[in-house]
C-alpha cells in the first residue's frame, strides 16, 4: 500500500508515501504538481501534499476497491471510480463528496472530468460509458455500441476537436474487446472504431468460417453492406503490440487535431 516517489533525472527513489493499508491502483497528479492523488483497495483516496510528502485529505465514502482517481483541469476537484458501481466527485481542499454517481451495473473502471468540470465520463465492466452531470449526478447518455467485454477506461479530447465542432469533443473508450471506440461527447454520435487486423479479419469474414455461399450466403452480405456502421480505422499490423491484448489505458494529445483527437 506504499507509493514510492522517483527523481527521473537522477534515477533514484526520493521519497515514499505511506497510509494505504492495501493495494494501491491508482496514482495521478493535479495539473499543477502541487498534490497527488491515491486511489486503493481499503476503500479510501488519499491526497497528498507533493511538496510535503503528507497526507493532507482522507476521502471515505466508497464501500469496494477504488480503482481510479482523476484532478479536473483546474485541480480543485476530483473524481473516482470504485468496484462498489458508483463514481463520485471531491472536493480536493475540503475532502467532501460533492455528488454521488449510480447507476452503473458493475464496477466503475474508469472516471474522468472534461475541461469545464461540468460533466463526468465514467467507465464500466458492465460494457458500457455513460456521461454524467457533475451538478445533478443525472446520467444524460450512455454509450453502448456493442461493447465485446469490459469498458476499462476512458478519455476526452480537447472541446474543438470533434469533427462537428461541439462544446464538450470527443470520448474515447477502450477495454477487454482490444477496441477503441470513439463518439461526439455531446451528441453521442459515433466517431469511428480503432480494431486490429486480427479483429478486422474476423468481422469481414462474418463468423462461422468461409463466405456462406449460395443465395443465404449472398443475402447475410448484402445485409451486413445495407447496415449503417461505424468508421472503421484498423491499427496497421506492424504497430507496436499490434492491440493483441485487452487495452487498459487511453488518452489524447494535449493539441490534436483532426476528428479522432490524436488518442493514443
Amino acid at each position: 500500500g506504499n507509493i514510492q516517489c522517483w527523481s527521473v533525472e537522477a534515477g533514484r527513489r526520493i521519497g515514499e508515501l505511506t497510509g494505504h493499508t492495501d493495494a494501491v491502483n491508482s496514482v495521478v497528479f493535479s495539473p499543477d504538481g502541487v498534490l497527488i492523488a491515491s486511489a486503493s483497495c481499503d476503500h479510501l483516496v488519499r491526497v497528498w501534499s507533493n511538496i510535503s510528502g503528507q497526507c493532507i485529505g482522507l476521502l471515505r465514502g466508497h464501500e469496494h476497491f477504488v480503482k481510479a482517481a482523476a484532478f479536473s483541469a483546474d485541480g480543485t476537484s476530483l473524481v473516482s471510480a470504485s468496484n462498489d458501481r458508483t463514481a463520485r466527485l471531491w472536493c480536493a481542499e475540503s475532502g467532501s463528496c460533492r455528488c454521488t454517481f449510480a447507476g452503473h451495473e458493475s464496477s466503475v473502471t474508469a472516471a474522468v472530468l472534461c475541461t469545464s468540470g461540468q460533466i463526468v465520463l465514467t467507465a464500466s465492466n458492465d460494457r458500457t460509458a455513460r456521461l454524467w452531470s457533475a451538478e445533478t449526478g443525472e446520467c444524460k447518455y450512455i454509450f453502448r455500441d456493442a461493447f465485446d467485454g469490459w469498458v476499462q477506461a476512458v478519455s476526452l479530447s480537447r472541446v474543438g476537436a470533434c469533427s462537428c465542432g461541439c462544446a464538450l469533443g470527443v470520448l474515447a473508450a477502450t477495454g477487454h474487446d482490444k477496441t477503441l471506440r470513439l463518439w461526439c461527447a455531446e451528441t453521442g454520435g459515433s466517431r469511428g472504431v480503432f480494431k486490429p487486423p486480427c479483429a478486422e479479419a474476423d468481422t469481414e469474414g462474418g463468423g462461422g468460417g468461409g463466405d456462406g455461399g449460395g443465395e443465404i450466403g449472398e443475402a447475410l452480405k448484402k445485409r451486413a453492406a445495407a447496415r449503417k456502421r461505424p468508421r472503421l480505422l484498423v491499427v496497421p499490423a506492424g504497430a507496436p503490440g499490434s492491440l493483441r491484448a485487452s487495452i487498459a489505458a487511453t488518452a489524447f494529445a494535449p493539441h490534436s487535431h483532426g476528428g479522432g483527437g490524436g488518442s493514443a
